[in-house]
Protein backbone atom coordinates (compact mmCIF):
# COMPACT_ATOMS: atom_id res chain seq x y z
CA UNK A 1 0.00 0.00 0.00
CA UNK A 2 1.28 3.49 -0.88
CA UNK A 3 1.20 6.27 1.55
CA UNK A 4 0.41 9.89 0.74
CA UNK A 5 2.39 12.28 2.81
CA UNK A 6 0.89 15.76 3.07
CA UNK A 7 3.22 18.33 4.41
CA UNK A 8 2.37 21.68 5.97
CA UNK A 9 4.03 23.36 2.98
CA UNK A 10 1.71 21.55 0.55
CA UNK A 11 -1.43 22.34 2.53
CA UNK A 12 -0.39 25.99 2.77
CA UNK A 13 0.15 26.12 -1.00
CA UNK A 14 -3.23 24.48 -1.67
CA UNK A 15 -4.91 26.90 0.70
CA UNK A 16 -3.27 29.95 -0.98
CA UNK A 17 -4.28 28.70 -4.45
CA UNK A 18 -7.86 28.11 -3.30
CA UNK A 19 -8.04 31.56 -1.67
CA UNK A 20 -6.67 33.18 -4.85
CA UNK A 21 -9.32 31.41 -6.95
CA UNK A 22 -12.06 32.55 -4.59
CA UNK A 23 -10.75 36.11 -4.80
CA UNK A 24 -10.81 36.00 -8.64
CA UNK A 25 -14.36 34.63 -8.67
CA UNK A 26 -15.48 37.33 -6.21
CA UNK A 27 -13.84 40.01 -8.36
CA UNK A 28 -15.59 38.74 -11.52
CA UNK A 29 -18.94 38.64 -9.72
CA UNK A 30 -18.46 42.19 -8.49
CA UNK A 31 -17.56 43.38 -12.00
CA UNK A 32 -20.60 41.62 -13.48
CA UNK A 33 -22.90 43.17 -10.90
CA UNK A 34 -21.47 46.63 -11.50
CA UNK A 35 -21.84 46.18 -15.25
CA UNK A 36 -25.44 45.06 -14.83
CA UNK A 37 -26.22 48.10 -12.68
CA UNK A 38 -24.62 50.44 -15.25
CA UNK A 39 -26.69 48.92 -18.04
CA UNK A 40 -29.86 49.40 -16.00
CA UNK A 41 -29.11 53.10 -15.73
CA UNK A 42 -28.66 53.38 -19.51
CA UNK A 43 -32.32 52.63 -20.30
CA UNK A 44 -34.19 54.88 -22.71
CA UNK A 45 -37.96 55.19 -22.86
CA UNK A 46 -39.39 56.50 -26.11
CA UNK A 47 -42.71 58.27 -26.27
CA UNK A 48 -45.58 57.35 -28.57
CA UNK A 49 -44.67 60.38 -30.69
CA UNK A 50 -41.31 58.82 -31.54
CA UNK A 51 -43.02 55.65 -32.73
CA UNK A 52 -45.39 57.73 -34.87
CA UNK A 53 -42.45 59.62 -36.33
CA UNK A 54 -40.70 56.35 -37.14
CA UNK A 55 -43.83 55.10 -38.90
CA UNK A 56 -44.14 58.36 -40.84
CA UNK A 57 -40.50 58.18 -41.87
CA UNK A 58 -40.91 54.59 -43.06
CA UNK A 59 -44.00 55.58 -45.05
CA UNK A 60 -42.15 58.52 -46.61
CA UNK A 61 -39.26 56.29 -47.59
CA UNK A 62 -41.66 53.76 -49.13
CA UNK A 63 -43.45 56.45 -51.15
CA UNK A 64 -42.38 56.57 -54.80
CA UNK A 65 -40.53 59.63 -56.00
CA UNK A 66 -42.44 62.53 -57.53
CA UNK A 67 -42.61 62.43 -61.30
CA UNK A 68 -41.24 65.88 -61.99
CA UNK A 69 -42.30 65.88 -65.64
CA UNK A 70 -45.92 65.21 -64.64
CA UNK A 71 -45.81 67.95 -62.01
CA UNK A 72 -44.50 70.46 -64.57
CA UNK A 73 -47.19 69.38 -67.05
CA UNK A 74 -49.97 69.76 -64.45
CA UNK A 75 -48.69 73.18 -63.36
CA UNK A 76 -48.75 74.38 -66.96
CA UNK A 77 -52.29 73.08 -67.49
CA UNK A 78 -53.46 74.77 -64.27
CA UNK A 79 -51.74 78.05 -65.19
CA UNK A 80 -53.39 77.98 -68.63
CA UNK A 81 -56.77 77.13 -67.11
CA UNK A 82 -56.96 73.89 -69.08
CA UNK A 83 -56.80 71.41 -66.19
CA UNK A 84 -60.07 69.71 -65.42
CA UNK A 85 -60.47 67.88 -62.14
CA UNK A 86 -61.72 64.34 -62.75
CA UNK A 87 -64.47 64.53 -60.11
CA UNK A 88 -65.46 60.86 -60.26
CA UNK A 89 -61.85 59.78 -59.66
CA UNK A 90 -61.47 62.32 -56.85
CA UNK A 91 -64.64 61.18 -55.09
CA UNK A 92 -63.68 57.51 -55.43
CA UNK A 93 -60.25 58.19 -53.93
CA UNK A 94 -61.71 60.22 -51.09
CA UNK A 95 -64.06 57.34 -50.29
CA UNK A 96 -61.20 54.87 -50.47
CA UNK A 97 -62.45 53.16 -53.60
CA UNK A 98 -60.32 52.41 -56.61
CA UNK A 99 -61.38 53.89 -59.91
Amino acid sequence: MSEIIVSNKLTSEISRTYQAQIARVDERLTQNLQSAERSKRDEVALSDEVYLLQKAKAAAIATPEVRRERVVELKELIAEGKYEIPLNDLIARLLGQSS
